[in-house]
């Protein structure tokens, strides 16, 4: 039976059907049933080997087309050639990995493996298992820190308190019940029941297992995050589709080429070998490692911010979210209910050692300060939420329960109960035996309890007036979302002994009333307000009720009307496409289930919304692993972390509008080594294409354009991933998911060059064939003339969106060092013997320098006029 069942059966009812007792189980039929239904244990998927995580990074279509060209190399007999293309195929599949790995294995070291043992009733003894052989039927005890191994029906329950935020997202802790509820009510409102991995927070209870393992709510949590499938991140989609586009241009390139060739009478291998060298100038060997650096440096960054990124990709997909759905417990707050505001019958009043209101929250306390003395963020107190929050709020002000008991000493407790909704101390006050009870407690009851009021001349009598003034203000705060507690005192008979009985809690001093809620994190409203540059819209999600979730969201600065809210049971009445056609226009969900989230964050992706989901508990990892980006707090649950792909190891907004920013720097430095080096490219396919077509000898042969571009180009195009050259990043708008690695814009920068620039280059191989009478020294300056030009334009590479003259030259001392080590390679190559003649290359004079040099200089005039003409430095694509 379900557990959507139990909640409406009696206790009665449901040990009948479960066929157990208050006494729990026989040990025999404890273990026949664990035999038949397994452990107590939640579904996950295994993690990724090393193995597994290094030949995933082998699903890449560029390396398929770098494999294709290694064996085409091979089998033509350039070995050599092949040699260098494997080793760039393992370093840059080496880098990926080892990034990967380390992420992981940092998120292993977050997560710590605790072995839970729990007390179960088994033939009318209390014993101690562990909590995976839990079974259907058995009973346990529910005590004040334990967390509910399994879902359960309560049975007995004394003031009992359970935090259910990591399943439902409710921040206030749930007071059970026993009785049964005959309606149909929402996973937040089953007050009779307990469930897995939630935590008791005060009180005691038993309960009788109802469902266990992957049946549980969190187990169908679980089951939710296993079928949802990994999506492709936008730039693994464009990746492929950029790889499939330029294999089929290389095929198509080739083909065409290889029957011209052919037809105008050219030898058919000789054909081949031209082929190879097509294939070896068009691909751009040197983009993966490029590609594999600059999204390692972005992780890497975003590590010194406090974002742990999982997968290598994640770091430049965060630069093109355009949605951000924030969980609001844990996530927009701190996730802990904290004093906010103080009214007496002057209205608000600032909160202040001396306050009676404040003295009486830390008295009328069991709350236990581990730490005292230490800095307020570093404070830890045992209780429940309210007593914390009274006690970290008088530590504040240096106001500490076991300094003022020294002198008011406490005498007895009336604990709270959800019948009288109130807790009371007395203490002794004086050496005459006076006493002195504290009161604090739910503020309709307290208010119903008073006939005086405190005042600035001492204890007033509570007339119609003040009593309709603490009433409304009691209304109004309430209807804000916050919590309300009422404190008051009334003196006790001195020298009276005993407990302390509700009967005396007679003829009350109202003091006054306290809101508590749950505080949105520091910088919060300052992240809201960068997205919103950015063109980052924000949606808030929760379990919180609509009341409370509003008043958050107008906290933050959010415009909420009625239009722009929805609540979990609107959602349910909704279609997938009425959704999707109204989910743009709203701002906050209220009452959410982990099944509405996935609901939300697919509607948006259908949009074409690249989204980013936050949360911290179970109940958001679904729609964790469904968004294109999740992102999980460092405080979180294990769960929510595993699937996440990036998590906050400061639980901080901010870390999220930084990682953006660095996802958004990425993708730029990642556009300019696919500008750069399909220039390169381009202009060395284009160059050999064109003399081909003309019947000219090779201008350059393929251990030359091999050289250039695995020797000489790399360090360059690597060194773009250290380039912070976009300081108005943050106030472009998100770039549409289908956006290119390669727009229009760039692509008619790279026609445009290619054009003017290799007409230009092929004029000078002309000269020195033609002319000079030389095709061996032809070949070597155009060589050394290709190799110094991609050595000079990246510097107008570097000014994507800016002038290369706006630019600091020495801003990148990674590429400054890069520039001269090519150089110097270059002239090596000319100039010492072993090299040369590997290269085929004469060394040239001092007149053959004019024509590389001039090359060089003119590539960056050429390159910055076709920005211009494109107008790059406007944004338009």
């Amino acid at each position: 039976m379900s557990n959507f069942l139990f909640y409406q059966l009696t206790t009665k009812e449901v040990f009948k059907k479960l066929k157990t007792s208050e006494k729990g189980l026989e040990l025999k039929e404890a273990k026949k049933r664990l035999a038949a239904n397994g452990l107590n244990k939640l579904p996950r998927n295994k993690a990724f080997g090393s193995l597994r995580l290094f030949l995933n990074q082998f699903k890449n279509p560029l390396v398929f087309i770098l494999v294709a060209a290694l064996a085409i190399s091979y089998f033509a007999g350039h070995k050599s050639d092949s040699l260098i293309i494997f080793l760039v195929i393992l370093m840059t599949n080496t880098v990926g990995f080892f990034q990967e790995w380390k992420a992981n294995n940092a998120l292993k070291k977050l997560n710590s493996t605790v072995v839970h043992e729990i007390r179960v009733r088994r033939g009318e003894e209390l014993v101690i298992i562990n909590r995976e052989e839990l079974v259907i039927g058995d009973v346990i005890e529910l005590n004040p820190g334990d967390v509910v191994p399994a879902d359960g029906r309560l049975f007995t329950v004394s003031n009992l308190k359970i935090n259910e935020a990591p399943l439902t997202g409710e921040s206030l802790p749930v007071i059970k019940e026993v009785a049964e509820i005959k309606k149909e009510v929402g996973l937040g409102d089953r007050k009779n029941m307990a469930y897995r991995e939630t935590v008791v927070v005060e009180g005691r209870g038993e309960m009788v297992i109802t469902a266990v393992g992957a049946k549980t709510e969190i187990g169908q949590v679980a089951k939710l995050i296993k079928e949802t499938s990994d999506d492709l991140t936008p730039l693994q989609r464009q990746i492929n589709k950029f790889g499939i586009k330029l294999g089929l241009f290389l095929i198509f390139a080739n083909v065409l080429i290889f029957f011209i060739g052919v037809l105008s009478g050219r030898d058919v291998f000789e054909m081949f070998m031209v082929s190879v060298v097509i294939v070896v100038s068009a691909v751009p060997e040197g983009l993966i490692p490029a590609m594999a650096i600059i999204l390692a440096i972005g992780m890497q960054r975003l590590a010194k911010k406090k974002g742990l990124v999982r997968r290598a990709v994640a770091a430049e997909t965060l630069g093109s979210v355009s949605v951000i759905c924030a969980d609001k417990t844990g996530t927009l707050t701190q996730g802990e209910m904290m004093v906010d505001k103080l009214f007496t019958i002057k209205g608000e009043e600032k909160i202040e050692k001396h306050n009676l209101a404040l003295k009486i929250g830390v008295l009328c306390n069991d709350g236990l300060l581990e730490n005292p003395g230490e800095k307020e963020a570093n404070l830890k107190v045992l209780g429940n939420p309210t007593d914390k929050a009274f006690m970290l709020k008088g530590a504040s002000f240096g106001l500490y329960r076991r300094e003022i008991e020294l002198e008011e000493p406490r005498l007895s407790t009336l604990q709270f109960s959800s019948e009288i909704k109130l807790m009371a101390t007395s203490h002794k006050v004086g050496k005459n035996g006076k006493q002195i009870i504290y009161v604090k407690g739910a503020p309709e009851k307290i208010l119903k309890l008073s006939s005086q009021y405190e005042s600035d001349r001492g204890a007033k009598k509570m007339t119609a007036k003040e009593r309709d003034f603490y009433q409304t203000k009691i209304d109004k705060v309430t209807m804000l979302g916050a919590r309300v507690i009422a404190l008051a005192y009334v003196e006790r008979e001195a020298g009276k002994k005993g407990e302390l009985k509700y009967d005396e809690l007679q003829n009350l001093t109202m003091v006054g009333i306290f809101s508590l809620r749950d505080q949105i994190r520091p910088n919060v409203k300052e992240a809201i307000a960068s997205c919103q540059k950015a063109g980052i819209r924000v949606v808030i999600i929760t379990g919180d009720h609509e009341k409370t979730a509003i008043a958050i969201a107008r906290e933050i600065g959010f415009e909420i009307n009625s239009k722009n809210v929805l609540d979990g049971d609107a959602l349910d009445k909704m279609s997938d496409n009425e959704l999707r056609k109204k989910v743009n226009s709203i701002r906050l969900y209220a009452r959410v289930s982990p099944h509405h989230k996935l609901k939300i964050v697919s509607a948006l992706q259908q949009n074409n919304r690249v989204v980013a989901m936050t949360g911290d508990g179970i109940n958001d990892s679904p729609a964790l692993k469904k968004a294109d980006i999740g992102v999980a707090v460092g405080n979180g649950t294990d769960v929510a972390k595993e699937v996440a792909d990036l998590v906050l190891l400061d639980n901080s907004f901010l870390t999220i509008i930084e990682a953006i920013k660095q996802g958004r720097i990425t993708f730029n430095n990642i556009q300019k080594v696919i500008l750069y080096l399909f220039t390169d490219c381009f202009q060395e396919m284009v160059i050999i294409g064109s003399a081909i077509l003309l019947g000219w000898p090779l201008p350059i042969l393929p251990v030359q354009v091999l050289w250039i571009k695995l020797i000489e180009d790399p360090l360059p195009a690597a060194s773009l991933a250290f380039d912070k050259t976009e300081k108005n990043v943050m106030r472009e708008k998100p770039r549409p998911k289908n956006q290119t690695f390669l727009p229009t814009s760039l692509q008619k920068v790279i026609v445009f060059y290619a054009i003017v620039m290799d007409g230009l280059a092929l004029a000078i191989f002309y000269f020195y064939w033609k002319i000079i009478g030389d095709v061996d020294l032809a070949r070597s300056v155009m060589f050394v003339t290709i190799g110094a030009s991609t050595l000079v334009y990246i510097y107008a590479v570097r000014g994507l969106k800016q002038s290369i003259f706006k630019i600091n030259p020495f801003s990148n001392q990674y590429l400054v060092y890069a520039t001269l080590i090519g150089f110097a390679l270059l002239v090596a190559s000319v100039y010492l013997p072993f090299l040369n003649r590997l290269l085929s290359v004469k060394p040239l004079s001092l007149f053959d320098w004019i024509f590389p040099l001039g090359f060089g200089i003119a590539s960056i005039v050429v390159f910055e006029l076709g920005k211009k003409i494109v107008h790059l430095n406007e944004y338009k694509k």
